[in-house]
């Protein structure tokens, strides 16, 4: 919070789901999320209702906001992009809504970047044009300690688990869009 606020930067929260306990994101640490997927609680994200996007549209235009910048992660793993675009059509001002097509700090480089754009007193479709140049230019790779998760997620087979798991295979995986 410290880094958004000293950009000037408005932020509405995922609400993150663990064992059918809603919660702000900020709300939850690492360790408790560790602590229920240990314990295999359905860990899963909800998007904010568009209501929220609506919120702290109208909250930054009193503000003195003339038009705003939203930048979302990615609209392929979440409707958070989809919320946002309902509330912006419900604003009487501009607000220009930007899918980043990323999560994390890949995303959070490319709201830095717009949030110095508008620090350079640039207009909204320079400041989203800068956003989404940054998220363009990003790049994400992490590796898992254990494929456990990305089998339960889906995103392997149990085949692939056991077999990945028995080589002790330790992959390095990259977002793309």
């Amino acid at each position: 919070a410290g880094t958004a606020e000293a950009l000037c930067i408005a932020e509405v929260q995922v609400q993150v789901v663990v064992g059918g306990q809603s919660y702000d994101e900020r709300e939850v640490t690492v360790a408790q999320l560790e602590q229920a997927l240990h314990a295999k609680q359905i860990v899963t994200t909800s998007r904010p209702p568009a209501a929220q996007f609506e919120a702290a549209y109208l909250r930054l235009r009193d503000e003195g906001c003339d038009e705003v910048v939203s930048i979302h992660l990615s609209s392929e793993l979440s409707g958070t992009y989809e919320a946002a675009l309902v509330a912006a059509g419900r604003m009487t001002f501009p607000v220009h809504v930007v899918d980043s097509q990323q999560v994390g700090m890949a995303m959070g480089f490319a709201v830095m970047r717009a949030a110095q754009a508008a620090q350079r007193g640039e207009q909204g479709s320079a400041i989203a044009a800068a956003a989404t140049h940054g998220c363009h230019e990003a790049l994400i790779a992490f590796s898992v300690d254990t494929l456990e998760y990305l089998q339960r997620g889906g995103r392997i087979s149990g085949v692939q688990a056991r077999i990945g798991g028995a080589l002790n295979v330790k992959p390095i995986l990259q977002m793309t869009d």
